[in-house]
């Protein structure tokens, strides 16, 4: 009886223990589990019922069979790796060499596949399929693997838990790979306009990129609500009674997400361009337009932060979408006699009236601002056809040079307290 007791596993022993009222009774199921090779799950269905009486003789075959089987127990016996005590560590290795093989097999095939195909949507799909599926792969491993460890509680005790063990982490990794996937698709046609000579559309690919991030959530949310077996009844119940209290809380944060919506829809302003906020003392060039807050890059090269809901409450300048910018200098000069003040002036109207960077549907020209004895103070005025910064600064220069060309050349001569103030502001 001993002898047979350490030929069969630990679990076949424990339900023949809280199964089998007798010794007779343990011993019959002993020689069927040696003679049938059951499993725990067989036994545990065959135990205690009716099997027993319709053999309680023990045939002669079987009393032979005992004399074989009284010899010492094996230190190693391979069946208990399949179905013995130490079963569930033949099947843990064959799960985690099983997964090894599979996780190579899958990246040289998407490889080789890819390599002979040469076809770049076929390699974005590769490459966001791959991380998920191991790591997917890998999760399912260890969880069949603590399930045999632990003489399958989960699949058997807590069978919906185990449903949804196995449901949710697939659902999460297919929402895991379409946002690979999307984000490697828009990198990927963002460097086919750059090649082909086409600037790409940041701002436009950011906008759809969210779109679609949010599109996968929202997919994803009802996969999850259909494989947990949540009712939207009661989800909506739980919004009305608890949500009341979520939303006060999170106001600031939807308020912000909705106004980097608009962004992107209104687009008062993209990535690269320099933009002032005078109401918040903000000035500088947009660096990025994220979900709750856009950084802006200041003129003294500091990050600044701005909430997304700012911008639809506070005045906002887009100082590159600046079509002219208007030159309003002074420049104080000394003409004798004052009479030929006017000649002077005269020149000067003719001048910018010809200048062919001007925008000639607006005044442009010289004003007497003030006189002081013989100093005269005047004001040039004109609007500039220039776009950037740049180019004001250089039409800008080539005017007042040119002006204190015309004040030589009448006999005038600039003030010792001259000033030439560039009004950047209004610029």
């Amino acid at each position: 009886m001993q002898a047979m007791t350490a030929l069969i596993s630990w679990t076949h022993n424990v339900i023949l223990l809280s199964k089998c009222k007798d010794i007779l009774e343990r011993e019959f199921y002993m020689r069927m589990i040696r003679k049938n090779r059951w499993s725990y799950r067989v036994l545990l269905n065959q135990a205690g019922g009716i099997a027993l009486y319709s053999s309680l003789k023990i045939p002669s075959h079987i009393q032979k069979e005992e004399a074989h089987m009284t010899h010492p127990p094996l230190l190693w016996n391979p069946i208990n790796l399949i179905d013995g005590e130490a079963h569930w560590v033949g099947w843990t290795l064959g799960y985690i060499i099983g997964a090894i093989i599979l996780s190579k097999a899958a990246g040289t095939i998407l490889r080789m596949v890819s390599s002979r195909l040469k076809s770049p949507p076929f390699t974005i799909f590769s490459e966001a399929f791959l991380t998920p599926f191991i790591t997917l792969l890998w999760y399912l491993t260890a969880l069949f693997c603590i399930d045999l460890v632990t003489d399958n509680l989960l699949s058997q005790a807590h069978p919906k838990l185990w449903i949804s063990l196995l449901n949710t982490p697939a659902v999460l990794t297919i929402g895991w790979f379409l946002i690979r996937f999307k984000n490697r698709y828009i990198a990927h046609t963002m460097e086919e306009r750059a090649l082909a000579g086409k600037i790409p559309d940041a701002n436009s690919m950011l906008a759809v990129s969210k779109i679609f991030t949010v599109i996968i959530c929202i997919i994803v949310a009802f996969l999850l609500n259909d494989m947990t077996g949540l009712s939207l009844t009661t989800l909506l119940a739980f919004g009305g009674v608890g949500g009341l209290a979520i939303a006060f809380a999170s106001q600031e944060i939807v308020s912000n997400f909705f106004g980097g919506f608009m962004i992107h829809m209104t687009r008062p302003f993209l990535l690269g361009e320099a933009v002032s906020m005078p109401t918040q003392n903000i000035e500088g060039t947009v660096e990025e337009i994220g979900w709750y807050q856009t950084r802006i890059r200041s003129t003294a090269k500091a990050a600044v932060y701005v909430p997304n809901s700012l911008f639809s409450k506070a005045l906002l300048i887009n100082k590159s979408r600046m079509t002219h910018r208007l030159i309003d200098d002074s420049i104080l000069v000394q003409v004798t006699p004052l009479g030929s003040l006017s000649v002077l002036i005269q020149d000067i109207d003719a001048y910018l009236a010809k200048h062919p960077r001007l925008d000639h549907s607006e005044w442009a020209g010289a004003r007497i601002r003030s006189l002081q004895g013989p100093v005269c103070e005047l004001g040039l005025y004109g609007l500039t056809k220039a776009p950037t910064i740049d180019d004001f600064y250089h039409i800008r220069d080539g005017v007042l040079l040119h002006v204190a060309e015309l004040v030589a050349s009448r006999g005038g001569q600039l003030s010792s307290a001259n000033v030439v103030t560039a009004s950047l502001s209004r610029s």
